[in-house]
């Protein structure tokens, strides 16, 4: 209940389709977009472009992020990986996903 569903800008020019009958309106669902290439509008005023790449290359240099790799798979796997998560046959904190 009440969760977002968030949409990535992975589509390009692709058209893509959203249900919104039934459970989106009964479990208060809302929409929200992500576009990693911009800096939203309520933290502007804390980075630049710059600064927040510089401050996700400082993170990146911290050992503890591997603890959370489990696997990686090549993009084309991706879909497969994703449905045995949902279907309960693998289970991973985190996938890495190679372009």
């Amino acid at each position: 209940h009440e969760g977002r569903i968030i949409e990535l800008s992975w589509y390009g020019d692709r058209s893509v389709s959203l249900e919104l009958g039934s459970n989106f309106h009964y479990k208060r669902l809302s929409i929200q977009s992500s576009q990693v290439s911009s800096i939203s509008k309520n933290m502007r005023n804390h980075f630049t472009f710059e600064s927040r790449k510089q401050e996700v290359i400082k993170l990146l240099h911290d050992p503890s992020w591997d603890l959370l790799l489990d696997i990686e798979i090549p993009f084309e796997e991706s879909l497969v990986c994703f449905d045995q998560m949902r279907s309960g046959s693998m289970a991973a904190l985190s996938v890495i996903i190679k372009y």
